[in-house]
């Protein structure tokens, strides 16, 4: 009945509007509008403001695109607040004509009145995405279409934003995600991860890390934790995900050199990588997007490289492509720094490095994915020890980088393979202090040379890290005199161990074999020891395996045991 009375009072109005060019009719009727919107947003409240938007005649959108800010901004606080429950009872009706009045009503508005207003469109498009989660499913997908459209009406709608209230934006998804409080619904999970998407994007745009930091990153930890499980098991991550937009847009015009901020920030996020799983560390290339923006704001290498230092070890702990990718830039970036004066971290560096492997949660990538992590693994490390050989730690830590070159060549993959010959060229040892280490080391090595799942090719890394170890340890001894008959029998063990292999290459025969390089690399130190003591008699079991392989039969091992 009020709809017909309506129409009816339309019809006259636009009778009077045709026969006088007065804005009198379309003012009141425009006020009319207001004042129902105002007091309830029913189904028949919305069908008459509608009608009057549609009805040319009426010239009620035409009033409304000259208003200016106050007045037109009537309309808009009479809609942008929250519906009742019991306004949306008739459902899908209800939503279908509430969206196609909105979208009419946001189609009329003009940019300058959009401006004017944005602040409580803004408020508005929250509220659609975050607080109409207790209405129907089919009026909050109406009204998260609505929050979307407003969103979309200016470049980037958090610029004009006080700080204030943009923490409390994401305070609220916090909030939101970490008590899981979704309706049962998908829609309402779905547009959770759609709004945090798009205001974290936009605020990452605004450059402003240090004002938000905290925020952000109590948000991820949020999403990374959220326990709401009907979207399935990736649903926190897909959050996660949403909210890390901040780093993966954030820019910034201005340098900045506030020492406090940047030292604050990077204790929050140490914080955020000891409590996150790695899965939430790598997911996206998380962690080098937050170091990457880091360097954007905070680029002066030397106002900042003993912060930028901190973040090693918490990286390194925490070993995924991402952290290994964050931590090459951080190396490359204080590339000068004086390990010397930093002993504490080298040792927990080292320590770290010691156990490092790859983690099962990358061993599970395919094959172009696992290789691009070995490769940022291999970049921290030779960029560490890049940094180590540029100063006096060879001799300092002899001992411990003997032991890791031995751990890498453990390993059966190449790039630690590598990284164990790196480690080997630097170390010196200790005459007396380090002789039992590497007289267990030795003993270890002539067990990886009795391994058949550590085959030695003359060609291969792992032969380099072998006799580089070997090299490295045995140099460090001018003389004989520490070993004793025991050890040189290790010495003597190993060069056995050798012999009884074949002296060719198994795929280049006319190279000598792997194993005979190594022989050949400890029996000149052997032999150099044994003489100046007068203790040849010690390498007397060689010999006969030394005459077989100068056989005629081995010409090309014959030629290279004759080389002076």
């Amino acid at each position: 009945m009020a709809q017909f009375t309506f129409a009816k009072i339309v019809s006259i109005a636009c009778t009077f509007r045709r026969e006088s060019s007065s804005e009198k009719i379309e003012k009141r009727l425009y006020l009319c509008i207001v004042r129902l919107l105002d007091h309830s947003m029913t189904l028949l409240h919305l069908n008459m403001a509608y009608q009057c938007l549609q009805d040319n005649g009426l010239q009620v959108k035409t009033y409304l695109k000259e208003l200016e800010k106050e007045s037109a901004g009537n309309i808009l606080s009479a809609v942008c607040k929250p519906i009742k429950s019991e306004e949306t009872k008739s459902g899908d009706e209800y939503a279908q004509t509430y969206y196609k009045f909105m979208e009419e009503l946001l189609a009329t508005v003009t940019e300058s009145q959009v401006k004017d207003n944005y602040n409580s469109l803004l408020e508005y498009a929250v509220y659609c995405f975050l607080d109409a989660t207790s209405l129907e499913e089919e009026v909050y997908v109406k009204m998260k279409d609505i929050g979307r459209k407003i969103l979309t009406f200016v470049d980037n709608p958090f610029a004009s934003c006080d700080i204030e209230r943009i923490k409390y934006y994401i305070r609220k998804c916090s909030t939101l995600f970490r008590f899981g409080m979704f309706p049962l619904h998908q829609q309402v999970s779905q547009g959770s991860v759609e709004f945090t998407r798009i205001m974290m994007l936009n605020l990452g745009k605004l450059g402003q890390l240090e004002l938000l930091y905290s925020e952000v990153f109590e948000l991820l930890i949020a999403a990374a934790k959220c326990t709401y499980t009907s979207e399935g098991d990736n649903y926190a991550l897909d959050l996660f995900n949403a909210a890390h937009g901040f780093f993966q847009s954030f820019k910034t015009k201005k340098r900045s050199v506030n020492v406090e901020a940047f030292e604050n920030i990077v204790q929050r996020f140490i914080d955020v990588i000891d409590e996150m799983e790695v899965q939430f560390l790598n997911s996206d290339g998380f962690t080098f997007s937050v170091v990457n923006a880091l360097f954007d704001l905070y680029r002066k290498e030397k106002l900042f490289s003993e912060t930028w230092l901190k973040l090693i070890v918490p990286l390194l702990k925490k070993p995924c492509k991402s952290t290994m990718e964050a931590c090459t830039m951080i190396l490359e970036t204080i590339r000068k720094i004086h390990w010397e004066e930093h002993t504490d971290i080298i040792d927990t560096l080292i320590d770290i490095l010691q156990s490092l492997q790859p983690p099962d949660s990358v061993e599970d990538l395919d094959g172009t994915e696992f290789e691009k992590y070995i490769d940022f693994l291999n970049s921290v490390t030779d960029t560490i020890f890049d940094s180590f050989g540029r100063c006096t730690l060879g001799k300092s830590y002899g001992n411990v980088l003997m032991n890791l070159s031995m751990k890498f060549i453990q390993i059966n993959h190449e790039v630690f393979h590598r990284l164990a010959v790196k480690i080997a060229r630097m170390m010196v040892l200790d005459e007396k202090g380090d002789k039992a280490a590497f007289m267990e080391v030795m003993k270890m090595l002539d067990g990886v040379l009795k391994d058949d799942n550590l085959p030695l090719s003359s060609a291969d890394t792992l032969n380099s890290a072998v006799i580089a170890l070997i090299e490295a340890g045995s140099k460090s001894f001018k003389d004989g005199q520490v070993f004793s008959d025991e050890d040189f029998g290790v010495f003597v063990s190993i060069c056995q161990t050798c012999l009884k292999e074949d002296s060719l290459d198994s795929q280049f025969r006319m190279l000598p074999s792997g194993h005979f390089l190594v022989f050949f690399n400890v029996v000149g130190y052997l032999l150099d020891w044994l003489g100046d003591l007068n203790k040849m008699e010690l390498a007397a079991p060689l010999v006969p395996e030394i005459l077989k392989k100068t056989s005629e039969k081995e010409s090309t091992i014959s030629a290279t045991m004759k080389t002076p």
